[in-house]
């Protein structure tokens, strides 16, 4: 795996326990002070933005690693004898 990838996947876990965190800092100190016409909005966006995140970032490695296996087939196609 590449150096990137690395980097990109430990980015992402990063991202989701921050997220996690301030999810549970959130709901600790602020969830039974607010209506429930702000809570369940906050509460949706937030499964959304803790569900996404990673998935984003998994999408973008892949088409990362997408793009590098067509580069690769392209230059060894460019690389062939057109005769065989």
């Amino acid at each position: 795996m590449i150096r990137r990838d690395m980097v990109a996947i430990f980015a992402a876990i990063l991202a989701t326990l921050a997220v996690i965190w301030l999810i549970y800092f959130f709901l600790s100190r602020y969830w039974a002070v607010w209506p429930p016409w702000v809570t369940v909005p906050l509460c949706i966006v937030g499964a959304v933005i803790a569900i996404g995140s990673p998935i984003h970032t998994l999408l973008r490695i892949s088409d990362r690693k997408l793009g590098r296996e067509a580069q690769r087939q392209a230059s060894t196609a460019l690389d062939r004898d057109p005769d065989d």
